[in-house]
């Protein structure tokens, strides 16, 4: 006699744990109810899937509320049967990855040794106003197809198997060996290496600091990483993406113990790159530096290359340091101070003042313990749950 949604969700809870197996159980359960259709419960039945949004716990604990008590001893499950099939397959496609990453990365390091040293006026700086690092190279289209170097369709469309220019750098691993590289054109485009593995990798721009506990920058992508060094002076490494930026903080603070690293992040308008700055450095004891538009016209959002271009290297060179300059460590949190009960008409209503056991009560005032005696005794600043 549940309501259809919670009647579903015990069904669930069953066949996630059972399988095809449990239907039987859940509708002789299901026959106890006054509403019970024998159609509709195959109907629903069939419509669960086995990893629905209950599991069998969410029937256990119903079970309990509604005054059920495991009294039983239950025997011990027997144990799980492997699905090798399913192990086999998962272990070929391991190895056939394994193995593309290995081509890719043998191709790469072609790339790089047979590659001249990236000229400074190649169309990709000039366009983004940037000076050249070393550890850049530079191909063209035609040789790259010699090594092999296979691309997106639409980017070897564009640069075709001529003489085109490609600006190759380096994808580098915590060994600091080349495990792929992205080739850039004269026009901007980019691509990676079909089948190169571009997950933890990075390219570092400058020399290690003297200073240990000096700023070091992970920003998203070259141009970027290029303005912010040249504003800098200090350290920056490329992670080429988002996603990628988690990965590189771990490289990063392991290399660099004591540096205060600095998410360069972009300043998306759809905040992705603002969120995985954040949760890239919140375990590396790390902080974010935004861009600031204000004040440059006709540009709301962008990252730290954007900013130069608009703004000058100077603006870009005054706003890291304001980063810099914040402690890296997270401040203690200050002690709070007991506050003075709140008015009787926040208090909990009469029928509340006198129950079997003490409680606790958020306000707006505070976080409070009020005990038998009905004294309000100050623990905190507000405590809300947000998730559970």
């Amino acid at each position: 006699d549940l309501p259809r949604e919670e009647w579903a969700r015990v069904g669930m809870g069953i066949k996630s744990e059972l399988g095809a197996d449990g239907f039987d159980l859940f509708d002789t359960w299901s026959q106890d109810g006054a509403s019970y259709d024998p159609k509709e419960s195959r109907n629903a039945w069939k419509s669960f899937k086995d990893s629905g949004k209950s599991g069998i716990g969410t029937v256990f604990l119903w079970a309990k509320q509604n005054g059920w008590q495991d009294t039983a001893t239950a025997a011990a499950p027997p144990p799980r049967v492997p699905d090798i099939a399913r192990a086999a397959k998962a272990a070929t496609a391991a190895a056939e990855q394994a193995e593309r990453h290995h081509r890719a990365a043998q191709v790469a390091a072609a790339l790089v040794k047979d590659g001249q040293p990236c000229p400074a006026d190649h169309g990709y700086l000039t366009t983004k106003g940037v000076k050249l690092c070393p550890g850049l190279r530079a191909i063209t289209a035609q040789q790259a197809r010699r090594h092999y170097a296979i691309w997106g369709r639409e980017f070897q469309k564009e640069v075709g198997t001529g003489a085109a220019v490609l600006l190759i750098v380096p994808v580098m691993n915590a060994a600091d060996e080349v495990q792929t590289v992205e080739a850039i054109s004269a026009a901007g485009k980019k691509a990676y290496l079909l089948g190169g593995q571009k997950s933890g990798g990075f390219f570092p721009i400058g020399e290690k600091s003297e200073d240990p506990a000096g700023p070091v920058y992970i920003v998203e992508g070259l141009a970027t990483g290029l303005s912010v060094h040249e504003a800098t002076g200090a350290p920056v490494y490329v992670a080429f993406d988002a996603g990628n930026l988690k990965a590189v903080a771990g490289v990063v603070r392991d290399r660099h113990p004591a540096a205060a690293v600095i998410i360069a992040a972009d300043l998306d308008k759809s905040g992705t790159g603002q969120k995985k700055a954040t949760d890239a450095a919140a375990p590396v004891g790390g902080r974010v530096a935004l861009p600031d538009f204000a004040g440059i016209e006709g540009r709301e959002h962008g990252d730290w290359n954007d900013l130069h271009q608009a703004g000058g290297l100077e603006i870009v060179s005054t706003q890291l340091a304001k980063a810099q300059t914040i402690d890296a460590s997270p401040e203690p949190a200050p002690e709070e101070t007991p506050q003075e009960p709140p008015p009787a008409d926040t208090k909990p209503k009469p029928e509340q003042d006198k129950p079997s056991v003490s409680r606790y009560v958020v306000t707006a005032t505070g976080t409070w313990h009020v005990n038998h005696d009905d004294e309000w005794v100050f623990i905190c600043a507000p405590l809300r749950v947000v998730a559970r």
